[in-house]
């Protein structure tokens, strides 16, 4: 089990005190991308991986709306797809990747449309699940579980809304009616349930979380504003720290962890808002919190109503507490932008998409519902000024793009899921979706070198690499990797390669028995290798070396009362069969029997031993011998022979027959009486080797050779 390990170093990149323009990068399409796939409907990118939701992708035709997700990694700088990503159990209309996020070697992907538990029963319509994704040692993202709500209910529609930080996940419900402790009935309140990963890698939910001002009402209720509030239409997690968002209650949610517990401690209301309106769309990172607002009508200075131009809001924390801070609004706000419909921050940019923007970045070029996004730049106020608004290079009709975004440091990812054409502009395809990368690399103003420090364990035959460094050995490394920025990257190996472990042994077995070595078995003479994981990881060799005795010749020959083995120069012991007693002194190659009976003999040949099978010998006032086989022994079967203990007996005549079973020294193990003509008989605690099976009825008597494995 030789690996190569290859080593991706996130690089922390400092943008500098000057501002960049951020340009379009790169387009990227699913490889097998097939009409209304609507690819770009989620996304989500941390350093060198994107993740991509595709909740309309079919597998067939009659498979619809399965769903789909796309992770991408940056090489070279260029972004890849790497693989493609559906849940184990997938099924009709489960909308698979309608919601993701990736956080280090985790990948969650919301599926509200999902109808069964974890173990792919109790059917509820679209109680919905989620999935989470784990990357291993060999770069492979693969499902590790399945999540669903402890209190799961047939259309709460879990997996509208995932975000993962670390070892935490939370999930949204929007439509879930019932409180925290999975009771009463609060007409689509709203939940979000928390989940931790263990120390033996399960997740397990936590917490469940809902609204301090649930709504009660049942019924549509135009004076109520917190009807119908959706509590969990979205959610985004951050270190301690959680939002959530509720549409119709027009407010995001913070939460707070102490120890292992979720709190509320803040309601971030968009201020100034209708109650018609909806403000849902969240993202959280360190002390900002966004709030997007689609159907906003009102300019960040509350002013020059435009219908549905959309909005979106900003809250601080400010020594533990979280504050609002400012509304944002483009420059180029018109009526149906829907600015808001998604939201993303991270370090000093916000970024905000309007997927029925209809203009270019200049403002003209009028394409209905192509879509834009635009980023805001954190000043030295703390306020946020705009600084660029971005399209896509092959802008056209309907693409909307921004319905999704996410930032990572300099990188920004943006979704249109109904885009139609491939990066060349050929192949159209009806909303097979597409995503957008945008970077601000090319930008100028300078930025800080960036000091990294790894310590990395390793087996015997594995490698590193670290840039264009190849380590296969155990010591310290210092490399030097300048980014697309320019700017240097030192970064500081620590290896230690583990030494192999190999073990040899030499056993011997006597014939008919075997070895385990872990998960092998072995019952024949040679020469065998086994590899094991040691407690470290690593693999260790084990060498063995088996010796098989040979089998020992148990015939025996038979003239008149007198029983001779066959094999000479062993040790042997004579022995009667009913009963099976050692006979005293009986211990020479031949033996001459006294009185008509049953006998056998054991031969040993060093540490093993083999017992011959039972003669009959009949003695009258005509001496004379014979071997006989009555019509009650010939009537017995014995089966399996060799057995892993359990062995069954067949007899036409067996009901009543005193089953009787002897170890290789004449001790009796075993004995029951037979209830049926087909009986079971099961060997517990013996050790493996050649026993002797005796059936003794009132028909006759059956005695045979049985083998233990």
């Amino acid at each position: 089990m030789i690996k190569n390990i290859i080593c991706t170093v996130t690089l922390l990149l400092s943008l500098g005190a000057v501002a960049q323009d951020f340009e379009e990068l790169m387009m990227v399409v699913a490889d097998d991308r097939d009409t209304e796939d609507r690819l770009g409907w989620s996304c989500d990118i941390e350093g060198d991986f994107a993740v991509v939701g595709a909740y309309a992708d079919d597998y067939g035709a009659t498979n619809p709306n399965m769903g789909s997700a796309y992770v991408y990694e940056r090489t070279g700088g260029e972004w890849i797809q790497i693989q493609k990503l559906s849940n184990s159990d997938q099924d009709d209309y489960d909308r698979f990747g309608w919601d993701v996020e990736i956080s280090g070697d985790f990948i969650i992907v919301g599926a509200y449309g999902e109808d069964h538990d974890t173990d792919d029963g109790a059917l509820m319509s679209k109680a919905g699940s989620a999935y989470i994704f784990e990357r291993g040692v060999d770069g492979v993202f693969e499902e590790v579980q399945k999540l669903v709500a402890a209190d799961r209910a047939a259309n709460d529609e879990f997996g509208w809304s995932v975000s993962i930080y670390g070892t935490t996940a939370i999930v949204g419900a929007h439509i879930d009616d019932k409180n925290a402790f999975g009771m009463g009935s609060f007409y689509h309140a709203g939940s979000a349930y928390i989940f931790d990963r263990e120390d033996d890698g399960s997740w397990t939910q936590t917490q469940k979380i809902v609204a301090s001002d649930r709504s009660p009402g049942t019924v549509y209720a135009p004076d109520h504003e917190d009807w119908n509030d959706r509590f969990g239409e979205s959610v985004s997690i951050w270190d301690d720290y959680l939002v959530v968002g509720g549409p119709f209650a027009s407010k995001a949610y913070a939460f707070e962890r102490t120890g292992d517990t979720w709190t509320q401690v803040a309601f971030l209301t968009y201020p100034g808002i209708s109650w018609l309106d909806r403000a849902a769309p969240v993202d959280i990172q360190n002390n900002t919190i966004v709030l997007g607002a689609q159907t906003e009508d009102l300019n960040a200075d509350m002013e020059e109503s435009i219908l549905n131009s959309g909005g979106a809001a900003v809250f601080t924390r400010v020594d533990g507490t979280w504050g609002y801070l400012q509304r944002l609004s483009p420059g180029d706000r018109d009526a149906g932008d829907h600015f808001g419909i998604s939201v993303g921050v991270d370090g000093d940019y916000i970024v905000v998409g309007a997927h029925s923007d209809n203009h270019d970045e200049d403002g003209g070029a009028e394409i209905e519902n192509t879509g834009s996004v635009y980023i805001f730049e954190l000043q030295d106020d703390g306020t946020y000024d705009e600084l660029i608004k971005l399209d896509a290079s092959d802008r056209a009709i309907d693409d909307e793009l921004g319905i999704s975004v996410a930032i990572s440091e300099s990188t920004i990812i943006v979704g249109a899921f109904q885009q139609d054409e491939d990066p060349d502009g050929g192949t159209y395809l009806e909303d097979a979706g597409a995503a957008y990368f945008y970077t601000n690399l090319d930008g100028g103003g300078g930025c800080d070198d960036v000091f990294f420090s790894q310590e990395i364990d390793l087996c015997a035959g594995e490698e590193i690499v670290v840039g264009e460094s190849v380590y296969d050995e155990s010591g310290v490394y210092t490399d030097v990797i300048t980014t697309d920025l320019g700017c240097d990257s030192v970064i500081t190996t620590i290896l230690d390669i583990a030494e192999e472990i190999e073990v040899e042994q030499e056993l011997f077995v006597c014939n008919g028995g075997f070895v385990w070595v872990g998960d092998s078995y072995y019952d024949e003479t040679g020469s065998y290798i086994d590899m094991f994981e040691s407690v470290d990881g690593c693999d260790s060799l084990v060498f063995t070396y088996l010796e098989v005795g040979d089998a020992i010749d148990t015939d025996v020959t038979v003239d008149e009362a007198t029983l001779e083995a066959v094999l000479s120069g062993m040790d042997y012991q004579w022995i009667t069969c009913d009963p099976f007693e050692i006979i005293d002194g009986a211990t020479a190659q031949a033996f001459i029997a006294a009185e008509s009976g049953d006998y056998a003999v054991i031969i040993t040949d060093g540490d093993c031993a083999d017992t011959s099978d039972c003669y009959t010998i009949v003695i009258d006032d005509d001496p004379g011998s014979g071997i006989e086989e009555t019509a009650f022994s010939a009537s017995i079967t014995i089966y399996p022979n060799p057995s892993n203990g359990t062995f069954i007996i067949n007899g036409e005549m067996l009901v009543g027959s005193q089953i009787q079973i002897y170890n290789s020294i004449g001790a009796l193990v075993y004995e029951t009486i037979a209830n049926s003509n087909t009986q079971s008989v099961t060997l517990t605690n013996q050790a493996a080797g050649i026993y002797v099976l005796k059936v003794t009825s009132e028909y006759g008597s059956k005695i045979e050779k049985i083998s233990l494995k």
